[in-house]
């Protein structure tokens, strides 16, 4: 069904930032490959459960719509990993 929308998951970014590059560079670092594996790990489990729960929604949407659900959840499940991870 996903695929059928083009509504894929996004792959994880090698250059993810942790912490604030707001507050300066001693307060963010890039992350680990290690941490890239287990960021896609944790987060990959919560993000198909979301989608499956989703699933009738998504399946109703536009194309261009699903896309936009399936990266904010992406998002979102990522962003609660990485807040572990700091």
């Amino acid at each position: 069904m996903l695929a059928d929308k083009q509504a894929w998951v996004p792959v994880v970014d090698r250059e993810t930032v942790v912490g604030d590059r707001k507050r300066g560079e001693d307060y963010f670092r890039l992350l680990e490959p290690d941490e890239i594996y287990e960021l896609t790990r944790e987060s990959g489990q919560a993000i198909r459960d979301r989608l499956e729960a989703n699933i009738d929604k998504l399946i109703m949407l536009e194309p261009e719509h699903a896309k936009e659900l399936v990266q904010r959840i992406a998002q979102e499940e990522r962003e609660k990993v990485k807040r572990r991870m700091r």
